[in-house]
């Protein structure tokens, strides 16, 4: 993936972000990422998504601010990409991201830290991804939890999207997400219908975490962010999708 494309890519990586197992080939685009927080309100949350290009080895670097009430991004995704000729390295990258989201993140006031209430890292085992239970953190006994939640992932079919490759003539799939609580509600925090271009071609979800803003103690703030994989130009490639949770079951 070069020029043009491999930018238009991840700017659509970066939106994916927003808008809302096939374990990723050696070959392709295995995003990471890292949470910068939330604004002192609690409506914004920023992070970051960087990588390889699975081919090219071009380092690539987007972050993203989403507005918790709309669960869509505040404003366009700062994209950087190492030049085609120059390589630059990754922390390079990251840096000129930083530097290009600095006044953003400044307006927005990202200055809250937010707390990894729960983690499907990507060498967890059992393999799976598709359900994870927690609580929120108590007066700080590693056994003192508030409540039992679980956040349960499942695909859907979904409408192709225009320009969608599918994976060996399969149509996409799309995200159905559920919180339940610990008294048996259940509640819808994501269903995809027809996907829209910008989403690409996902074929497969899997739970990367839960956030909420430290010290919060609800779930109101909280963020669920899933990992989507597509089939990319050389193997799979992961980028992330962030779901509010809003007001808890």
């Amino acid at each position: 993936m070069t020029g043009a494309r491999a930018k238009a890519s991840l700017l659509r990586a970066a939106l994916l972000l927003g808008l809302l197992g096939a374990a990723p080939a050696l070959a392709g685009d295995r995003d990471l990422l890292q949470v910068l927080g939330y604004s002192e309100d609690g409506r914004y949350f920023a992070f970051e998504s960087f990588g390889l290009d699975g081919a090219s080895g071009q380092a690539h670097a987007a972050i993203t601010i989403i507005d918790l009430a709309t669960g869509r991004p505040a404003e366009s995704p700062a994209v950087v990409e190492a030049d085609e000729e120059a390589l630059e390295p990754l922390v390079m990258i990251r840096r000129r991201a930083q530097v290009l989201a600095a006044r953003a993140l400044s307006l927005r006031g990202i200055t809250q830290p937010a707390d990894a209430i729960a983690l499907y890292a990507d060498g967890t085992l059992p393999e799976g991804g598709r359900s994870l239970r927690f609580g929120l953190p108590g007066s700080g006994q590693f056994t003192d939890r508030l409540g039992d939640y679980r956040v349960v992932l499942s695909t859907v079919a979904v409408a192709r999207a225009e320009g969608c490759r599918g994976s060996e003539g399969s149509g996409p799939r799309g995200l159905l997400l559920r919180l339940e609580g610990d008294s048996g509600e259940r509640r819808e925090l994501h269903r995809d219908g027809i996907l829209a271009a910008e989403r690409g071609c996902p074929i497969d979800y899997r739970l990367h975490g839960v956030f909420v803003p430290f010290g919060d103690g609800t779930l109101e703030r909280g963020v669920v962010l899933v990992s989507a994989y597509e089939d990319g130009w050389e193997g799979t490639d992961r980028h992330f999708l962030a779901i509010p949770i809003g007001a808890g079951p």
